[in-house]
């Protein structure tokens, strides 16, 4: 997953360490705001926004990118089958979705597609049926 979201809640890092032994209150007042579209938690915890480059998940895809994947039927080779980009957009206050409008030039459905016939090639391939 490839995050699109312009800025994040950081929860684990932030919104939570406000929270520190107040565990229950963090659960019952926090918690059932998250992905909830609640805009509120953006002025409640404004320090605790990570703001994104416009850059960051093409750096984030060529650092994917830099990992092995092999061919089909060189099951002796270290490496990825294949690697699935999905651009998503997760900010933990608006419902997550799929990105499948993106900067990237992804299409997710092709993609996924193309995975799965890559897959299925290997298994077959793998096991001569």
């Amino acid at each position: 997953m490839v995050g699109m979201a312009e800025r994040v809640l950081n929860i684990p890092d932030g919104v939570k360490s406000h929270f520190k032994k107040r565990v229950r209150e963090f659960e019952d007042t926090v918690v059932p705001r998250l992905s909830s579209g609640d805009q509120k938690l953006w002025e409640d915890f404004p320090e605790d926004i990570s703001e994104n480059r416009v850059n960051d998940p093409v750096q984030t895809m060529k650092k994917f990118q830099a990992l092995p994947t092999r061919k089909i039927g060189l099951t002796h080779v270290k490496g990825y089958d294949y690697i699935l980009y999905v651009p998503v957009f997760i900010d933990n206050v608006n419902l997550p979705f799929l990105a499948r409008e993106n900067n990237l030039g992804i299409d997710i459905d092709a993609e996924y597609q193309k995975m799965l016939e890559r897959i299925c090639a290997a298994y077959r391939t793998r096991w001569h049926l």
